[in-house]
């Protein structure tokens, strides 16, 4: 995503989804202006002690309008990873539109719908889906499975124009940490990123 974005300096962007705050701190220290949003306040304190005391750090759902932000404040709008776990595109994108600056840029990764088919536990790639995965022993996480025509008709319908579609494979150091998950990855997509403009 870093090297889509390319020369963010003088930029304001906003990260949904602004997690420990590893994005965020990259293009901050890229020069650009960044305001993080996050549904947990516990990221949030972390992306704080990575970003500084002075960050401009919300705790939000994002299920919900982000009526404290103004309009036509954003020059790009990203988010790793986060989309899925909105069941409403519609609201969400409706909201990123209104926030961005005329022709600024939407970029966000989701799961891969061919990834998550099989955790649905359906045949059917057209359904949408609520899926519940298990992460160790104690944590289960929810997300939306849709498919490929599905993503891209809501971009579209909220006045975006898709500029790119990256199904991206693991750089060539990933084999050196676990080869089994480099090698699983290099042969079926598990992300998907979109590039868009507001229109």
């Amino acid at each position: 995503m870093l090297e889509l974005l390319q020369k963010v300096e003088g930029m304001s962007i906003l990260e949904l989804g602004v997690g420990s705050g590893y994005l965020a701190k990259c293009l901050a220290d890229s020069g650009a202006c960044v305001t993080g949003i996050d549904g947990s306040s516990e990221m949030v304190s972390i992306a704080r002690d990575r970003l500084g005391p002075s960050a401009d750090l919300h705790v939000h759902d994002l299920n919900c309008p982000m009526t404290f932000l103004p309009a036509s404040s954003f020059d790009i709008i990203i988010s790793s990873l986060t989309f899925h776990y909105i069941e409403d595109w519609e609201m969400l994108l409706q909201e990123c539109h209104r926030l961005l600056k005329p022709n600024g840029r939407l970029v966000f990764s989701v799961h891969h719908p061919f990834a998550d088919i099989e955790l649905a536990g359906t045949t059917n790639y057209f359904s949408k889906a609520c899926v519940s995965e298990k992460w160790g022993e104690n944590v289960t996480v929810t997300f939306y499975r849709r498919s490929l025509t599905e993503m891209t008709t809501a971009l579209r319908k909220a006045s975006f124009v898709i500029h790119g579609v990256i199904e991206p494979t693991p750089v060539t150091a990933a084999k050196d940490v676990d080869p089994r998950v480099f090698d699983k990855l290099s042969r079926i997509p598990w992300f998907i990123l979109f590039d868009a403009k507001a229109v």
